[in-house]
């Protein structure tokens, strides 16, 4: 947790609304920077949550899908130090917000329909 805050993080909870973050997270990327979210919600999970299209959606930004497979060999929940691990990360297609939108009018229709994307583009990035 201390070196996440150290370069940067967003606190983000579970179970809760994080309004300061996303603001940050939103003006970060209309400042041209860069944020990355795990669309999970968190490390080892498989269902994806539309916070990562949320962002994108209202930051005019585009979402680069990476797949990372190793890390938690590399550094176990339950372990207080990392060990030696074969990390790999699969990159995809960048999807720019206009494509996660794909025609939607509303905010939560938009977030639904980018979700679903993130969901295919994740899926199609883990096989490679």
């Amino acid at each position: 947790g201390r070196f996440l805050r150290g370069i940067g993080a967003l606190p983000v909870e579970e179970e809760r609304v994080n309004v300061s973050s996303f603001k940050k997270a939103i003006a970060i990327l209309g400042g041209g920077g860069t944020v990355a979210v795990f669309p999970q919600g968190g490390i080892a999970r498989d269902e994806v949550q539309g916070g990562a299209a949320y962002l994108a959606l209202k930051a005019d930004a585009a979402l680069l899908p990476l797949h990372i497979t190793g890390a938690s060999k590399a550094l176990p929940a339950d372990g207080r130090w990392p060990s030696f691990a074969r990390i790999t990360v699969r990159v995809g297609t960048p999807v720019s917000a206009l494509e996660l939108a794909n025609g939607s009018s509303s905010t939560s229709a938009a977030v639904a329909e980018g979700t679903n994307l993130v969901r295919r583009v994740l899926a199609e990035t883990r096989l490679g």
